[in-house]
């Protein structure tokens, strides 16, 4: 049983949003750049974006490197979820990936807000944070937050089948979803970050247990396995593989920003490491194409003295090229941005994927407007 309530550490803030909790840093950067907004995936806190430890070092994690190296104002948030010590309050076992979105968003427009920040975003997303994409740009447009760039941290998207759920899933005192063995597979994955950096130990086993590790709301994972309750209160998981592809809303191609793409290189997350740019590649691709197709279809297109034909072999060509040119890869785990080596390199290559995307972005304006 849980030993305690759960706490906030280190200038964390426990907020309440839409009902649910979230755990949130922030890190106060240069106000005229976007909000690098950073979410993690199944199992894990956004703790492992910051460190929190005793005897943590902070350029062992990413957040250092966006805020100190290139003075991005970051944002790492916490969904609802159960730790050792039991779970934030009030639970929400029942909280789906749209609610992830939504959240996630009024919490980034108020931190914006509340800090003079230009009004723009960089979404970072971690493993099951893939799914949020579309949640949380769409919620972010109707806020009025331009979210300029999706990066994939070894994440994947809200595309069902992409990883069936695996075995041996087990349900809370409190509702949320885990396996007995997280600790086995991701802390080796943890260690060959540590030999990574020298074998220097990143974070202990004992660490990663008590302050990082989380169990997950179940309609979050994309298994197909959905929360309920019953009227008795004997709450489990039920099959229901459409209310995920409803959920996530992948196929809302017109909502997605562009999307970069950052894979890890270890066998140890092979899935990942071999077909990240081809999945994201899907999704961006047929983003473009609804972009397309929205500005070909207005009535006041105009051909700016080319052809039908020309324009569109020319962003035919484009289209091709986009995914290579925002696909980046980091030495490592599924953990790759942990460590300094690995967490400085993400950095780099989050600030490079921003000015390669709004290049990008130029590029398309220029032959669709």
């Amino acid at each position: 049983m849980p030993s305690q309530e759960f706490v906030p550490l280190n200038g964390e803030v426990l907020r309440v949003v839409n009902g649910a909790p979230a755990l949130v840093k922030f890190y106060s950067g240069d106000k005229s750049k976007p909000l690098v907004v950073c979410i993690p995936g199944a199992a894990n806190l956004a703790r492992i974006f910051y460190g929190v430890h005793a005897g943590s070092r902070e350029d062992d994690f990413l957040s250092f490197w966006l805020h100190q190296h290139h003075n991005f104002s970051v944002l790492a948030l916490s969904y609802p979820g159960e730790t050792i010590d039991g779970p934030m309050r009030p639970p929400a076992p029942e909280y789906t990936i749209q609610d992830w979105g939504k959240q996630t968003a009024t919490i980034a427009a108020d931190y914006i807000a509340d800090h003079g920040l230009a009004k723009e975003v960089v979404v970072a997303f971690w493993s099951m944070g893939g799914k949020v994409v579309e949640p949380f740009s769409a919620s972010s447009t109707s806020l009025g937050i331009k979210v300029k760039l999706a990066v994939s941290l070894a994440a994947t998207p809200g595309i069902f089948g992409l990883r069936p759920h695996p075995p041996g899933i087990k349900i809370s005192s409190s509702g949320y979803a885990y396996r007995d063995d997280t600790s086995r597979s991701f802390g080796q994955q943890v260690r060959t970050q540590n030999q990574l950096n020298g074998d220097r130990e990143i974070i202990s086993p004992d660490s990663l247990e008590k302050l990082y590790y989380t169990k997950t709301p179940i309609n979050l994972t994309g298994w197909g396995l959905r929360y309920s309750r019953d009227t008795d209160g004997q709450q489990r998981f039920v099959d229901d593989d459409m209310a995920d592809i409803r959920d996530a809303q992948v196929h809302n191609w017109g909502a997605l920003p562009l999307i970069g793409v950052i894979q890890p290189t270890s066998t140890q997350d092979l899935m990942h490491a071999v077909g990240d740019k081809a999945s994201w590649g899907l999704v961006l691709t047929f983003k473009l194409l609804s972009d397309f197709q929205k500005a070909t279809s207005q009535p006041g297109y105009t051909e700016k003295g080319t052809s039908s034909k020309e324009r569109f072999e020319s962003f035919r060509d484009l289209v091709d090229a986009i995914p290579g040119r925002l696909a980046r890869r980091v030495e490592g785990t599924h953990y790759f941005f942990v460590g300094k080596k690995g967490a400085r390199e993400t950095a780099d290559q989050i600030a490079d994927l921003l000015q390669a995307s709004e290049k990008i972005q130029a590029e398309i304006d220029n032959l669709l407007c």
